[in-house]
């Protein structure tokens, strides 16, 4: 079950399955040869805000290859898949590196720890942890001022307009203090070695709007972070405008400033700005990762006087293996703070550890060097070089790797991989070089090769240059892998990509569990949008499916195509899937397809369904298909989207697919569906269940049993059926139930058919009911169409505090006075792990005469005039069944049936989980607001800013009712008169039935439009009303005097 954040405007699932993109001037094709001397930058650390692998990391990388992240550590080791715990800011303060931890919402920071973390090790110590209730600025910057030796923070200003206020950070502790208020949005900030601090400012339109561009903004700390001096930031004259997160620090050796910038295209950039020049460069692109918290190490020198780095620092070996190193260098011009030297003494080079000085050489400023060492050892050998002002003075080190000596081979070329029926051949060439660049022995050279899935090693110490396995898995996306070696050692590899493997036989089935397995599956943009089946990945039932989003200009045509599977000519098959229907207003429509290639050109259309639209903003809805392949084959099985072009404006509008199955159709073969049973019931009183079943084989039936069963082997209820099922029918089957076993049961439908021949769909899923002694009897269900969830409403967990009002109309609870007894939400525990902790509930009810559409604060009822009917101590349930958050009164609420009811449900508490439960709403749709909710770190006192919000909570209640019911309002098109004694339709059906609440029939007529109902005790009654084409509506209605 995933864990969902319903916040108001979080945004769409957009979730894809992360690739490698060749950055510039990479060859897509061939693996770039390792180069020693290869620059990348400046060493830099961070943290990942947006991970292309999914969960956060602290992280390490170069300056010119941002896009290559080596991940430290985990950010959060128990990652439960939505990645909300994350570094929010960090920085080097001094040589440690401190941070704050936070979980991370949509427009929601909360503190959860202050850490210090060594990126050597990946070992971060927890300073302080913070408390729910603990205040928090939502500090997103840090930068440490060696000066002052203090370090700041940037947090978001309290104005009513965008603005940040600059703290100061006790690093013994994460406490914090306010220092100043900027007027305006700072994006990032950064303070030089010498203490000059440094920030970005958008420079907004003419309009004052909307940015258009950035401005380095420098601040004099000495007056409360006023601005002494502004530059605008462009890149080859084009401006660049900020976005979501930002993060910057200075490399102290270089003196220039790192600014790790997210524009909104939503990708982050790395810039390097010197703000002595005022320029700027683009030094690497992050790609699908966005950083935060950047901090750059630095080892310095003895003074800001000390010389700075030799330049253009290059070495390099001989092809032919000899033991020779040779390097070339430009003595530094520039001391440490970037000032012109007026002296220099030497320059020392240092073999494998920096202390092991092997050459000290004289010279000049400036001046062009080379040196050769002839004795150096075999591998891969780092120099240093260390310059000197003056004697005993060190200057900054720089340092440069060579190999020495015989090579292993580098990666193999030209590699390619070709299916041919079940086998897989695999071709290439020769390495042209070594490892390194250089020539090899190739009298040696041999090659392992290793496939994945599986990370199966297919063959060893090949020697030629081609490869054929003959003992591929089943179909999949393979990865085979050449790796080259000789005796000098294990060189480079080379991988090549291709869908293959032994077809799968029916039954298959595809739940979408991982990425892994959705890679088996191939999608086609047929339409040529730019846009087809994506899978939405993660580790969470609802986002385990592909997803077609629509385009806003053009109906979709676009394939998703299953693994091949294997078909028989002449068997009948069953295709089936659950359908993602997104919003409302769109129109979906969807083909299922079967051929023998994964392209548009080869495919047959097994069924079409056409013109569907949602019942709720996300549908999920199944469908099945028979059909009969005319000859035995592998075939791939399709799904083709034919929607309509989108109508929701920039809504994300999208058609899903989720478990998708292919299965043989048996001649006999009853399948019990699912099943609808109440989740609490009364030991030994009798109920009712409904199971549905299906014949899911090719004969009709007509005698077969239903059961409702528990995993211990009783049988709760159980009931034949004498009548004809076509073959793929449905039929909801009513059983009247004695619930047996206290406490807490898995409970299943179950068919019985004699001669069945598959018994792997006799029973249904479990659902978990719990048997009590004694309960309310939770006879009323306000519920409805527009259907959603909420982890807010009608309890809120984000903060200590939340309060929430709705209003129950009286022709959803009964035109009848009656007692209220008890109120029930029904939720769904949101992916945790345990119960959570109790925290205090109260309910207060009153009567109104207004509706159920809340638009503002104003219409909130101060809890005064209202009645407190519910005090007392509630917790969250762990589990992935349906649960009901039951409040039993005290003291009995009297409803007047003329009136409507306003509840409102206030909560006092913590809970280690943020959003626990996912309560269930209706009329949800098109943002009609039917509640108010408050939710702070206050006991909310009406003046609070609150929200109207949309839909209203699900709601049992347990009702008392007195005598003398009047008219209900039953609405499609009849209604019913308790008073009179009769239903009366607005026109004939074929059938009227009315059903007690455990599935029995007390009333069926035909071929009418009026019912006498007089002699039926009072209560709820289920009327189900057929019309003359066939059509069913079904009412929960309260009827009898």
């Amino acid at each position: 079950m995933m864990k969902k954040l319903f916040l108001s405007c979080i945004s769409a699932m957009a979730f894809t399955l992360a690739v490698h993109a060749a950055q510039p001037g990479e060859n897509p094709t061939a693996k770039k040869i390792v180069d020693l001397n290869e620059y990348k930058g400046v060493l830099m650390y961070g943290a990942t805000m947006l991970d292309a692998s999914g969960p956060t990391h602290y992280v390490k990388f170069y300056s010119k290859k941002g896009y290559e992240l080596t991940n430290v550590a985990p950010i959060d080791p128990a990652d439960d898949g939505l990645h909300l715990i994350k570094l929010r800011c960090g920085t080097l303060c001094g040589d440690t590196y401190y941070g704050y931890i936070c979980r991370v919402f949509t427009f929601v920071d909360q503190p959860n720890q202050f850490v210090s973390i060594d990126f050597n090790t990946g070992k971060v110590n927890v300073i302080h942890q913070f408390e729910f209730t603990d205040e928090w600025p939502t500090i997103y910057e840090m930068a440490y001022d060696r000066e002052r030796k203090t370090c700041w923070a940037l947090a978001r200003g309290t104005r009513d307009y965008a603005t940040s206020d600059v703290y100061e950070i006790n690093t013994t502790d994460g406490s914090f203090s306010r220092v100043a208020e900027l007027d305006y949005y700072a994006w990032a900030m950064a303070v030089d070695y010498d203490g000059n601090a440094y920030v970005i400012k958008g420079k907004p339109d003419s309009k004052n709007e909307y940015y258009e561009g950035s401005y380095l903004v420098k601040l004099d700390v000495d007056e409360d972070f006023a601005s002494v001096d502004s530059t605008e930031l462009k890149v080859d004259g084009q401006s660049v405008i900020p976005n979501f997160d930002h993060s910057m620090d200075f490399d102290n050796n270089s003196n220039l400033l790192y600014w790790l910038s997210t524009s909104n295209d939503g990708y982050q950039r790395l810039y390097k700005i010197d703000p002595k020049k005022k320029t700027m460069v683009k030094e690497s692109d992050m790609v699908y990762n966005e950083v935060v918290g950047l901090a750059i190490p630095f080892e310095g020198a003895d003074s800001r006087e000390a010389a700075g780095k030799v330049t253009n620092l290059t070495a390099s070996s001989p092809d032919d293996g000899t033991m020779k190193a040779s390097l070339s260098w430009t003595n530094p011009s520039v001391n440490w703070r970037g000032d012109n030297l007026t002296e220099f003494k030497e320059v020392t080079v240092s073999r494998g550890t920096r202390d092991n000085v092997v050459a000290t050489l004289p010279g000049t400023a400036g001046q062009e060097c080379t040196w050769d060492d002839t004795n150096p050892t075999q591998g891969v050998v780092t120099y240093y070089l260390t310059p000197y002002r003056i004697s005993g003075e060190k200057g900054l080190v720089d340092s440069v790797k060579v190999f020495v000596g015989q090579d292993a081979p580098g990666n193999v070329q030209n590699l390619t991989a070709s299916a041919e029926g079940n086998n897989v051949t695999l071709k290439w060439e020769a390495p042209a070089v070594s490892h390194t660049g250089k020539g090899y022995d190739k009298s040696s050279l041999r090659y392992d090769i290793t496939r994945t899935p599986g990370n199966k090693i297919v063959a060893s110490d090949v020697t030629g240059t081609t490869y054929t396995d003959t003992d591929p898995d089943f179909f999949n996306y393979y990865t085979y892998t050449v790796t080259s070696k000789n005796d000098y050692g294990t060189g480079d590899s080379e991988s090549v990509k291709l869908y293959a493997g032994k077809a799968y036989e029916p039954t298959f089935f595809e739940d979408f569990d991982n990425a892994a397995q959705a890679a088996r599956w191939q999608a086609v943009d047929n339409d040529n949008t730019g846009k087809t089946f994506t899978y939405a990945g993660g580790n969470f039932e609802e986002f385990k499916c592909f997803i077609d989003y629509m385009d806003a200009y053009k109906a979709t045509d676009d394939y998703i195509f299953s693994p091949l599977v294997h078909l028989k000519g002449g068997q009948t098959y069953r295709v089936s899937m659950r359908a993602l229907l997104r919003d409302v207003e769109q129109t979906h429509a969807f083909n299922f397809t079967y051929g023998s290639k994964p392209t548009a050109e080869s495919q047959q259309t097994i069924a079409k369904h056409e013109n569907l639209t949602a019942r709720q903003d996300l549908d999920a809805r199944d469908f099945s298909d028979l059909f009969t392949p005319s000859t035995d084959g592998d075939y791939y099985l399709g799904v083709r989207c034919l929607s309509a072009a989108k109508v929701a404006g920039d809504r994300d509008i999208y058609f899903g697919v989720r478990n998708f199955k292919v299965e043989e159709v048996k001649n006999n073969d009853m399948a019990a569906v699912a099943l609808t049973i109440p989740y609490e019931v009364s030991l030994g009183n009798k109920a009712s269940a409904t199971v549905k079943v299906m014949n899911a084989g090719k004969n009709e039936q007509s005698k077969y049993t239903v059961q409702v069963v528990d995993d211990k082997g009783g049988i709760w209820g159980t009931k034949t059926i004498d009548e004809s099922l076509a073959s793929q029918a449905t039929k909801d089957v009513e059983i009247e139930i004695t619930p047996a076993g206290m406490g807490k049961n898995n409970v299943y439908g179950k068919v019985v058919l004699d001669g069945d021949e598959r018994a792997e769909n006799d029973t249904t899923s479990a659902t978990q009911v719990e048997v009590r002694l004694k309960g309310l009897d939770w006879n009323i269900e306000c519920n409805g169409d527009g259907a959603s969830q909420s982890t807010t409403e009608p309890i809120s967990f984000l903060n200590p505090y939340s309060t929430m009002q709705t209003t129950y109309l009286n022709t959803e609870l009964g035109d009848k006075d009656g007692s209220v007894k008890g109120i029930a939400f029904e939720y769904t525990p949101n992916d945790i792990s345990a119960d959570t902790e109790d925290f205090n509930v109260k309910v207060y009810m009153g009567q109104t005469t207004n509706d159920d559409s809340y638009s503002d604060a104003s219409q909130w009822v101060n809890n005064s005039e209202l009645t407190l009917v519910y005090d007392g101590n509630q917790h969250i349930s762990s589990g992935t069944d349906s649960k009901m958050l039951k409040l039993e009164f005290d003291q009995p609420f009297d409803y007047d049936h003329t009136k409507n009811l306003i509840v409102q449900v206030w909560k006092d508490g913590t809970t280690s989980e943020m959003f626990p439960a996912l309560f269930n709403l209706y009329k949800a749709v098109n943002w009609e607001t039917h509640m108010l909710r408050y939710s702070g770190r206050y006991v909310f006192d009406f003046s609070a800013t609150s929200f109207a919000m949309a839909g209203k909570p699900v709601a049992f209640f347990a009702i008392d009712f007195a005598t003398g019911l009047k008219t209900v309002i039953a609405g499609d098109g009849f209604f019913v008169d308790s008073a009179n004694g009769f239903i009366s339709l607005n026109g004939t059906a074929r059938s009227i039935e009315v059903f007690d609440m455990q599935g029995r029939l007390v009333s069926h007529s035909v071929n009418t439009a009026r019912v006498e109902i007089n002699g039926i005790s009072s209560g709820m009654y289920i009327v189900r009303v057929t019309d003359m084409n066939g059509n069913v509506i079904s009412k929960k209605i309260l009827l009898g005097k």
